[in-house]
């Protein structure tokens, strides 16, 4: 099942779970769960006057249960969160202030969730999808924010009343909890509530008699966890018949895919070519006119392993590799990549400082039938500083870890080879506050005076930064030019003879804006920009080999407007004159044009998903006159794999 279909279902399960009545289902028909025991959830909120002998009490009885808690709450008691994670407890989302939803505009809902979501990660590395309204207080408007940011809202189908005051005897909510439970109820208490202990016993005990096993919430979704990530690109400003993938993984903890666009009118025959350590594996796929093909390299390509990949086609397609990953420590997300259309003798991979955790690795596939001899050089801030050598045999893949070859670390990379190779770059990070995440693209062959990133935020907090290489026996002058709305700051700076310098564009631009780069060099030069973010949805990070303003065509083969993804085409004029593009997009069975007008020195934000409607895979053509550079931010929170 792909990411988008299970991401769909994902969002019909939302659905029906927010849909259900109170009591969440009446009984099951008769012999529908025959094979099996009925479960029950127990659900804790807040946290206040923690009554730690409820946890002590379902410990030793081996039971586990989920806990919707207060961000403000846990920042004051991470030690209490701790033993309640390390307990097996899921720990979710019950907002940072507990605040009524229903209350509070768009914007403040969305920090609220936010907010406490990044205590919960810093505190106990969980990640779950699963928030819980206070006091219950939910309505439409409320369920599209908390659903647009890929949250599940959980709700419960018995209250044991320990948070009012008068209540009914103890033994009497026993009573009614425990005959009244069907397969798949949610029980409510409250960690700080009134006779809870004496409730939950009961409750524990009564259920027990009548066959009850007691699960997570997360367990009876079926949900362990999710992933959130992002990635920026581009895109590729032609369609090739053969395109080259150096990377590629199925091991455990990785998804890969291919997406090919066809954006003819001739029906595709596609050869897939991989390269492992077990040997060569071929598949022949076929693509329809002007539509796209997206392929599971484990589930429908039957791969097992670390793999480089040939894609052959009879006519030119667009075809680009997504790979979604869960890594240790938190490094979740996805990368998506473009292919690489002609191998090469020379690639240039520019990144400077990171301040986090970095995995960093360079795979080089030779997909020749000759020997290759290749050299590494690695740049930093003062020049040259580390060289190295290595032989690639025919069809043969490699994987380097840089920070084991190069002292300096995370620094610019340039690759030369006496035979043509495909090159790519892949970086896993974790920052300190606990978001991961990876970028992965290929290197760069070519040098150039200008280049461009249309896109660029620095709402929700989101870092960025731009990485410059300059590739001369000479200094070389930068102009760095930001473009927000009607405003444009512009910064000169020199970069010694071969070095790498690093922009933090938080020092040159403040507040919740929207932004553009462009940058001109006096010499030609090689540059990148990485983003950090989070925003609910996106959680992650990018690297984005940035765009020239020289193509008049651009594809982008990846794209998703269903549940749990939301994707953005930025379109960016450079020239001092209006300009306009016209945007192809394909999908399943149709092909829909639009036409944007475009200001001088601009750029517009086009939402794919209110362009073409929701629930598509799309790709996307953009057509316009040289000037006129393009990038697609694809964001997204789904299952875990």
């Amino acid at each position: 099942m792909s990411p988008r279909i299970k991401a769909l279902v994902f969002a019909v399960m939302l659905g029906v779970f927010i849909g259900m009545p109170p009591w969440l289902g009446e009984s099951p028909k008769e012999g529908a769960r025959a094979a099996s025991l009925p479960r029950v959830a127990l659900t804790f909120d807040d946290g206040y006057n923690f009554d730690t002998r409820i946890l002590d009490y379902l410990g030793g009885k081996g039971i586990r249960a989920t806990c919707f808690l207060i961000g403000s709450w846990m920042e004051r008691n991470p030690t209490l969160v701790r033993r309640l994670a390390e307990s097996g407890w899921e720990v979710c989302n019950h907002t940072y202030h507990h605040a009524p939803l229903t209350k509070i505009p768009d914007e403040q809902i969305r920090w609220e969730l936010m907010a406490c979501q990044e205590v919960i990660r810093r505190i106990t590395g969980q990640d779950l999808p699963l928030m819980r309204p206070p006091g219950g207080f939910i309505d439409d408007r409320v369920r599209g924010v908390v659903s647009s940011m890929g949250f599940i809202p959980v709700m419960w189908s018995m209250d044991s009343m320990d948070a009012r005051s008068p209540a009914p005897p103890v033994k009497d909510r026993v009573s009614q909890m425990v005959n009244q439970s069907r397969d798949g109820s949610i029980i409510l208490f409250h960690l700080g509530g009134k006779e809870t202990l004496e409730l939950v016993s009961g409750v524990v005990e009564g259920l027990k008699r009548r066959g009850f096993v007691f699960v997570t919430v997360g367990e009876l979704l079926g949900i362990k966890d999710v992933i959130r990530g992002g990635e920026i690109s581009p895109g590729t400003d032609s369609l090739a018949k053969i395109w080259y993938f150096a990377e590629g993984t199925v091991r455990k903890g990785f998804e890969c895919w291919l997406s090919l666009l066809n954006p003819t009118q001739e029906q595709a025959s596609v050869t897939l070519e991989f390269i492992t350590s077990r040997g060569r594996v071929e598949r022949t796929v076929r693509v329809a006119p002007c539509s796209r093909s997206t392929l599971n390299t484990a589930s429908d390509l039957g791969l097992e392993d670390d793999f480089s990949c040939v894609v052959s086609s009879d006519v030119p397609l667009a075809a680009e590799r997504s790979l979604y990953f869960r890594r240790n420590g938190g490094m979740n997300g996805v990368t998506v990549g473009q292919g690489i259309r002609d191998p090469s003798t020379r690639w240039i991979f520019p990144l400077g400082t990171l301040q986090c955790r970095v995995e960093d690795y360079l795979i080089l596939f030779n997909p020749g039938m000759q020997e290759a001899r290749a050299r590494l050089q690695f740049y930093g801030a003062d020049g040259q500083e580390d060289d190295y050598h290595l032989l690639l045999v025919a069809k043969e893949r490699k994987t380097l870890d840089i920070r084991s070859i190069s002292a300096k670390g995370s620094c610019t990379v340039m690759l030369s080879s006496d035979v043509p190779l495909a090159a790519e770059r892949s970086c896993y990070f974790l920052e300190d506050n606990g978001v991961g995440g990876a970028f992965l693209v290929p290197g760069f062959k070519e040098k150039m005076e200008e280049w461009y990133f249309p896109e660029g935020t620095l709402r929700y907090g989101a870092k960025n930064h731009l990485h410059v290489f300059n590739p001369n026996s000479v200094a070389n002058l930068l102009e760095v030019t930001f473009i927000s709305g009607d405003e444009k700051k512009s910064c000169i700076m020199s970069i010694r003879p071969w070095a790498v310098t690093t922009v933090n564009v938080s020092e040159h631009l403040s507040g919740d804006r929207d932004f553009s780069i462009r940058l001109r060099g006096l010499l030609p030069l090689v540059a990148s920009r990485t983003a950090f973010f989070n925003n609910g949805v996106a959680l992650g990070g990018a690297a984005d080999p940035g765009a020239s303003s020289r193509n008049s065509h651009l594809y982008f083969a990846e794209g998703c407007t269903a549940g749990g993804y939301c994707q953005w085409l930025i379109l960016f004029n450079s020239l001092e004159r209006p300009s306009q593009a016209e945007v192809t997009y394909f999908l399943t069975g149709r092909v829909e044009r639009r036409k944007y007008r475009l200001e001088p020195l601009s750029r517009i934000t086009v939402n794919v998903g209110e362009e073409v409607g929701a629930d598509f895979q799309v790709s996307v053509e953009v057509n316009g006159e040289a000037g006129v550079c393009a990038e697609r931010a694809l964001y997204f929170s789904r299952t875990a794999f």
